[in-house]
């Protein structure tokens, strides 16, 4: 099949790219920014590393033959709509993040969705996820502005560190649940929480929920950036006796007024608190020895809580 490698001499505002056309190459239309209007062939069925990045074209429109779009592809995109049509079985690593997208809905066909593949997105508020979606990459709608609900398919398999999670004070989802297909058999949800199968970990956060959550007494771990959400709306949060392990980032952000760890816990990561105001309160039930022995040593870095443990007797 033809690959289209390169591309940089081309100054109209207007591009169609050849028929014929299965591959086009790495980088192969990266920081060219004179096309607004850009058309596919139907004949493409696959996008390279980079080919788009910083594009200024305004709407998108893939065909179906595509199979795959690559780490990067539409990096810092500056269309507000993209039409995936069914056939694209993979989105790359950072393949839309920081780009323009106001809405993106996924088609069927979609397995996998990479590494921050549209983390950043400003002004990303609506996200479908296809029917055959199996991998949801580390951070792959992070820090963007997603209301609503998401619907987590039955097919889904895997899903990556802090995937829906804000990691900025100045923007985060305001998502009002997370709902798994019931015959999901790798995860499930309640209360605004994603949880694996067994509810032994909380995974992500739907951030406007509810202004007051209960962790299930099932829950012993509460997992990198799971809770990490900047436009959080809780109150009251509730932690469960048996909990043991609150990750990196794991309850940042949070407006909660007075939190209370376990005597349980046993490890907690660095910056789990971050961004907590002096006017909220943390209650540690162990000894501030403990504390500085087990868990990591910025567990408490960007916390302005005050701060109580439990006298040694």
């Amino acid at each position: 099949g033809k690959t289209l490698y390169f591309s940089s001499l081309i100054t109209n505002t207007s591009y169609s790219i050849p028929e014929g056309v299965e591959i086009i190459g790495p980088f192969a239309f990266a920081y060219l920014k004179s096309i607004t209007s850009l058309t596919f062939p139907s004949t493409l069925t696959s996008i390279g590393e980079g080919a788009f990045m910083y594009s200024k074209a305004t709407s998108l429109t893939f065909p179906s033959s595509l199979k795959s779009i690559g780490d990067g592809a539409f990096f810092s995109l500056y269309a507000t709509e993209v039409n995936f049509s069914e056939g694209l079985e993979t989105i790359g690593e950072s393949a839309f993040a920081m780009s323009d997208l106001t809405s993106a809905a996924l088609p069927n066909s979609l397995i996998s969705v990479g590494t921050t593949a549209f983390a950043k997105c400003l002004s990303l508020t609506s996200i479908t996820l296809g029917s055959g979606l199996q991998t949801i990459g580390d951070f792959a709608f992070s820090d963007n502005k997603i209301t609503g609900v998401i619907t987590i398919p039955s097919t889904v398999t895997s899903i990556g560190t802090g995937a829906f999670s804000s990691t900025a004070s100045t923007y985060g989802q305001t998502l009002t649940n997370i709902i798994v297909d019931k015959n999901n058999e790798n995860y499930t949800s309640e209360n605004g929480l994603l949880m694996d199968k067994g509810k032994t970990k909380v995974i992500a956060y739907a951030s406007n929920s509810s202004i007051s959550i209960t962790i299930p007494s099932t829950v012993t771990t509460i997992e990198d950036y799971a809770m990490s959400a900047s436009k959080s709306n809780l109150v009251s949060l509730t932690l469960p006796s048996n909990l043991k392990y609150i990750g990196e980032a794991g309850l940042a952000m949070l407006p909660v007024g007075v939190l209370n760890i376990p005597s349980s816990v046993t490890y907690i990561g660095k910056y789990a608190f971050y961004n907590y105001k002096s006017s909220q309160s943390i209650n540690f039930n162990c000894t501030q020895d403990y504390a500085l022995t087990n868990f990591d040593q910025y567990f408490l870095s960007n916390c302005s809580a005050t701060v109580t443990y439990t006298e040694a007797l």
